[in-house]
């Protein structure tokens, strides 16, 4: 069961090392295995028998929580329902007084409690991956008991200092302890985690016969001003006519303020520059115009029908890279969506910020704004994006 690993130098998914399959698939009997090899608790991974009060146990289950967000690894999984200090030693049951008596209401009232009592400095653009599974202490052929066994992964998307609301106390998970930090250490954290995300989009200006003019947007969703950065925008010359999904070519025919670097017949490839010694910084929260871009179809699309384009950007600013995919979706009475896959890393390679298709997560930008949403509803057109985005658009 892979119980020995060195989980901290490893980027698998902790349940994956542990029980070699997805959540929906990990049975009482693993969780019993378990326990029954007497499993070590680690950096990832930790367990707790319950508590005497639903307060207390709240509490008992945000630290944890915490403590694994502000971890190096940024995930890890709790265990309740398993007695022992550092190795597990026996199954015991969480009452189910303390929880409620259907499964289905324990796990909402404990997703709530997370997303409830979960904050964090600077504020979170991305909420964290919480999964949990509740086990009947009758499945697991515990005899004579009655409760609950409850597994409770979370993995961030988002580099920050995360606090627990119910004692605004941050924590975190070292080794096979879970620490409070002192405010110096905090503070520490937080300066560090402060970074620019910047992200381009392109906002549709004007609209005339076969011709569509495109302002290029950059837009800092992090919490650190760019003193500077490069974007490489790809635009492929392939868009789509949705809803009949069949294919219309454009061309560029005309731009200002980018320098085209490569053009193909598939993509036309451009660079351009933000901020810099003599140009203001882009502020978080703001703005800034970038570039125009004039595309011309060489059949436009019926009234009814929306244009779906594509492009890729890869931009570098002076701590991080931010990769992205785009779909630009446009109608011919100029109202418009994008939706993008991100993903921030900084030099060093460690994960600032991502959207995770698993879950039909992704940046929304239209007239309202830029932000980050969730839903069914998304997942036919990020399955056109393909998967995350992982290398410079080339």
């Amino acid at each position: 069961m892979g119980l020995d690993v060195d989980v901290e130098r490893t980027s698998s998914s902790t349940i994956d090392l542990l029980f070699g399959k997805p959540i929906e698939r990990v049975s009482c009997g693993d969780i019993r295995a378990l326990v029954e090899v007497g499993a070590s608790e680690s950096p990832r991974l930790e367990f707790k028998e319950g508590a005497g009060s639903e307060g207390e146990l709240r509490e008992l289950i945000m630290k944890s929580v915490i403590g694994f967000l502000n971890s190096d690894a940024g995930e890890g999984m709790l265990i309740l329902g398993v007695k022992g200090r550092e190795r597990a030693e026996k199954l015991v049951c969480v009452p189910r007084e303390l929880l409620g008596q259907d499964k289905n209401v324990v796990e909402t009232k404990i997703r709530n409690w997370v997303f409830n009592y979960l904050a964090s400095i600077p504020p979170m653009i991305a909420a964290p991956r919480v999964l949990i599974k509740v086990f009947d202490c009758h499945d697991c052929e515990l005899e004579g008991r009655e409760g609950w066994i409850i597994l409770i992964y979370v993995k961030r998307a988002f580099d920050a200092l995360y606090y627990s609301r119910t004692d605004n106390t941050a924590y975190q998970r070292r080794g096979s302890e879970t620490r409070r930090l002192t405010i110096e250490e905090a503070i520490h954290i937080v300066n560090a985690k402060r970074q620019p995300i910047l992200l381009v989009f392109m906002e549709p200006v004007a609209m005339e016969g076969n011709r569509v003019k495109l302002d290029l947007i950059a837009r800092n969703i992090g919490s650190a001003p760019a003193n500077a950065g490069v974007s490489i925008v790809r635009v492929h010359r392939k868009a789509i006519i949705s809803p009949s999904f069949s294919k219309a070519e454009l061309s560029i025919s005309m731009y200002s303020g980018l320098f085209k670097l490569t053009e193909d017949q598939e993509t036309i490839r451009f660079q351009v520059n933000l901020g810099g010694p003599y140009a203001l910084p882009v502020f978080p929260r703001i703005y800034a115009k970038i570039g125009e871009l004039e595309v011309s179809f060489k059949e436009m699309p019926p009234k009814e029908a929306e244009l779906l384009v594509l492009f890729d950007v890869a931009t570098y600013s002076e701590l991080n890279r931010t990769i992205q995919t785009c779909l630009l979706i446009l109608s011919s009475a100029m109202d418009y969506t994008q939706l993008c896959l991100a993903n921030t890393e900084d030099y060093m390679g460690a994960m600032v910020f991502e959207t995770r298709t698993e879950e039909n997560e992704a940046i929304v930008c239209d007239k309202k704004g830029v932000r980050v949403e969730r839903g069914e509803e998304l997942s036919s057109l990020l399955k056109m994006l393909a998967t995350k985005p992982s290398k410079e658009p080339s």
